[in-house]
């Protein structure tokens, strides 16, 4: 788009996403980001602008935005579920999810679809069933998830895939009988995956927490999305902006539509927003 339905101020933190955002999915195994959104982040670091990255991307799949970008920005990850400084190598707040939840979720997944498997992200790592994920993607293998998790893990998103359900319909079954216990939310276009983070643990929150604490209010705040799992984020936003390729819902709650994540839109938005006087 050619204008912005922004203030006549440059913002003070720019939050995006990182898969289908700024990152193709075609890229999502190398984490490539474009030349044009590499130079875009940069000059909003350089230019004072906080840059913070928001992403459902676990830990452990963090180390190529650090290759690229260096010291630009920490990272939100796991749905806003921990706080890492990336250059650092270093967790600084994390929301996990408490046991018992997570048993009682399980069941109750499992009882309305029995096609059902389970994997959770941990501060350890990735462990998950048999069922869920090829050898390649874990650490652990077990029948049931309760069996791959070792007792001290500290699990900060568990994941539910059906074998029989639609993305949206097992998204919407999983919310009715978690409610409650966990949030939870959909990031993978086109496959049945459920993510669920601590009650009240959302892209969003994690975001406003951090924002509080650098004295940013979210009327100074940017933020780029394309799936559910950034509605809130772009809600809270003083401005929240979709790209083109994002999820029809997210099109809808968007205050905007930027350009498609592979033609570089978020780039070509924040150029402009760079364009703005700070005052």
């Amino acid at each position: 788009m050619s204008v912005l339905p922004v203030s006549a101020r440059r913002p003070r933190l720019i939050a995006t996403d990182l898969d289908g955002t700024v990152i193709g999915y075609r890229h999502t195994r190398s984490g490539r980001l474009s030349p044009r959104t590499i130079a875009a982040l940069r000059a909003a670091h350089e230019a004072g602008v906080v840059v913070v990255f928001v992403t459902g991307r676990p830990l452990r799949w963090l180390g190529p935005l650090q290759d690229q970008l260096g010291d630009v920005g920490p990272v939100i990850c796991s749905n806003g579920a921990v706080v890492v400084d990336v250059a650092a190598d270093r967790v600084l707040v994390s929301h996990p999810l408490e046991t018992a939840a997570m048993g009682r979720v399980v069941a109750r997944v499992r009882a309305l679809d029995p096609t059902a498997t389970f994997g959770a992200e941990a501060l350890e790592g990735f462990f998950w069933e048999d069922a869920f994920a090829a050898d390649e993607f874990g650490q652990s293998r077990a029948a049931t998830v309760e069996e791959a998790l070792p007792a001290e893990a500290t699990v900060v998103k568990l994941m539910a895939k059906s074998g029989r359900m639609d993305p949206d319909a097992f998204l919407a079954a999983v919310r009715e009988v978690g409610e409650g216990i966990v949030t939870a939310t959909h990031s993978a276009p086109g496959v049945p995956l459920v993510e669920m983070s601590a009650p009240g643990v959302h892209k969003a929150a994690t975001l406003a927490e951090y924002a509080a604490r650098h004295g940013i209010a979210a009327e100074d705040v940017v933020a780029f999305g394309d799936m559910p799992n950034d509605a809130e984020m772009l809600a809270w936003a003083g401005l929240g902006l979709a790209v083109a390729s994002a999820h029809p819902s997210l099109r809808e709650v968007a205050d905007a539509v930027v350009g498609a994540c592979d033609d570089d839109g978020v780039a070509a938005a924040i150029e402009q927003l760079l364009a703005l006087p700070t005052r």
